[in-house]
């Protein structure tokens, strides 16, 4: 092998897993968890006692995280279940790209404009408020306003969604 020989070098993801295995008994109300393949929020949950099999059970009362659909899952208290990786990032938006898009931008100043108007994806009421809410405090930037909109943008499972939205005075 000679000393001036190239060779290139792919760059993969680690394979870094989207979920993590928790035991039932241990998720607690306002933690997260995967119910039919969906990441949730968990609402409530119930444990009852256990039983002639001799395992207590929890049932959980959940809303998916991206959707607000309402989901329940029943499982013993000590096997396990998954449990999404979820990630919330603030970033400030820039504006609108064809009624569609959002301008995003980061502390380090990154940019992207890949994330969609919640409306556009999901037709809760909360994600037509929050779609309200951009197109309002955009225009009132263009207007000459000098405020700074920031949001919150939640990630699981391959999936993003903006959850938040606030002005703050220049």
């Amino acid at each position: 092998m000679s000393e001036n020989e190239n060779y290139d070098i792919d760059i993969a993801d680690s394979g870094a897993s989207k979920t993590v295995s928790m035991e039932a008994g241990q998720i607690r109300k306002g933690g997260y968890i995967m119910i039919k393949g969906k990441p949730c929020k968990v609402k409530d949950v119930s444990v009852s006692k256990t039983g002639k099999h001799g395992h207590a059970k929890c049932k959980f009362s959940a809303s998916d995280i991206f959707t607000g659909a309402t989901c329940e899952e029943l499982c013993p208290s000590t096997h396990s279940i998954d449990v999404p990786i979820v990630i919330k990032k603030d970033w400030m938006i820039q504006g609108i790209q064809d009624e569609t898009y959002v301008l995003l931008m980061n502390d380090d100043g990154e940019m992207r404009e890949d994330l969609q108007v919640p409306s556009v994806m999901y037709k809760t009421e909360d994600d037509l408020k929050t779609t309200s809410m951009i197109k309002e405090y955009c225009e009132m930037v263009n207007n000459g306003a000098n405020i700074d909109i920031f949001c919150c943008v939640l990630s699981a499972v391959g999936q993003e969604k903006i959850v938040e939205i606030r002005k703050k005075d220049a």
